[in-house]
C-alpha cells in the first residue's frame, strides 16, 4: 500500500483496495472580511464504527496540514471530532493554499482491525504505532490573493555540474534570485522536498539564506543597476508594507527576512522539538 511515496504494511482508509467503502467529507471555504481571516471547515462521515470509537478514545486524531508554497506558510490543525474548523489571517497566505486532511494514530495501537477491510484483509489484525496514518482524504485547494506579489515567484532553484564547487551559490542578475545547487545536491532535494516534515529545514537552510542575500542589495547604492529586476520590486514592496521605506537598512536585513517568511527558524525549532518529544 503507497501514498504519497511511503509504502503501509496495514489497511488505509480513502484507498478502495484496503477497504470496503469510502469516507464521505464535506468542506467549506468563506472569508471572514470583517476579521480579516479565512475560514476552512471540514465535516467527515468515516462509515466505520470502529474508527469512529477510536477518535472518541483519543486513540486516533484529524490532522490537517495546510501549506501555501508563495508564502511558505505551513499549518497542522488537529481534531478529535469529525468536525474542524480553522481560521488563518489574510497576511499569511496567497495564491494556491493546499490542505491535506488525515486521521492519524494518536497513540501506539494494538489489535488494530476493521470489519470493513477488503477481502484480502479480512481478519487480519494489526499494530500501529503513534503517527501511523489510519485514513486520508480527498486534497483541497484554493486560490486566495491571486493578484499580491509572492516570495515564492522570485526564487528559482537550479543545478551546476562545476565539481570543484559543490557549495550553495546565489545570483541576482535576472528578474528572479537564482540558488546554484550542485547537480547531486539538487537530485537529493528533488527527492525529498515535497516531505512535510522537512520542509522547513529546506526553507531555512536554503531560502533564508538566498532571501538575506538579496536583500542587503536593496538600497540605494544598487537602485540603478538591480532596481529593474523583479525580486527588487518585490523586495522594496515588502519593505514598504513593513518599514513605510523603499529601501532595506542592512541592520534590519535578518528581521525583515523573518517577517516575510513569518519566522521560519521559530517554525523549524518547534518541528525539531516535537520529534524530540516523539
Amino acid at each position: 500500500m503507497k501514498f504519497f511515496g511511503y509504502q503501509f504494511p496495514h489497511p488505509v482508509l480513502g484507498r478502495i483496495e484496503d477497504f470496503e467503502i469510502l469516507p464521505d467529507i464535506t468542506h467549506d471555504y468563506r472569508y471572514d472580511e470583517s476579521r480579516d481571516n479565512h475560514v476552512f471547515e471540514f465535516v467527515v462521515d468515516l462509515k466505520d464504527e470502529y474508527l469512529k470509537k477510536l477518535i472518541e478514545e483519543e486513540k486516533a486524531v484529524f490532522v490537517c496540514e495546510v501549506t501555501c508554497s508563495n508564502t511558505l506558510y505551513r499549518k497542522v490543525v488537529k481534531s478529535f471530532q469529525d468536525f474542524m474548523k480553522f481560521e488563518i489571517n489574510n497576511s499569511l497566505l496567497r495564491n494556491k493554499v493546499e490542505l491535506q486532511l488525515f486521521l492519524l494514530a494518536n497513540t501506539n495501537i494494538d489489535n488494530y482491525s476493521s470489519d470493513l477491510f477488503a477481502p484480502n484483509y479480512k481478519g487480519a489484525v494489526f499494530s500501529l504505532e503513534e503517527g501511523d496514518i489510519i485514513a486520508f482524504f480527498e486534497h483541497q485547494s484554493y486560490l486566495i490573493n491571486t493578484d499580491a506579489s509572492s516570495i515564492d515567484e522570485i526564487i528559482k532553484i537550479s543545478e551546476h555540474d562545476d565539481i570543484n564547487d559543490k557549495g550553495v551559490r546565489y545570483h541576482l542578475h535576472n528578474d528572479y534570485i537564482q540558488v546554484l545547487l550542485h547537480n547531486e545536491q539538487f537530485s537529493a532535494l528533488k527527492e525529498i522536498r515535497n516531505n512535510p516534515e522537512i520542509s522547513n529545514i529546506l526553507i531555512s537552510s536554503i531560502i533564508v539564506p538566498a532571501l538575506i542575500y538579496a536583500s542587503g542589495f536593496v538600497n540605494e547604492n544598487h537602485e540603478t543597476t538591480m532596481g529593474d529586476k523583479r525580486w527588487y520590486e518585490v523586495l522594496k514592496e515588502k519593505a514598504l508594507e513593513y518599514y513605510q521605506s523603499d529601501h532595506i537598512d542592512i541592520d534590519t536585513v535578518p528581521a525583515f527576512v523573518d517577517k516575510i517568511l513569518h519566522f521560519p527558524n521559530v517554525r523549524l525549532f518547534d518541528n525539531l522539538k516535537g520529534k524530540n518529544n516523539v
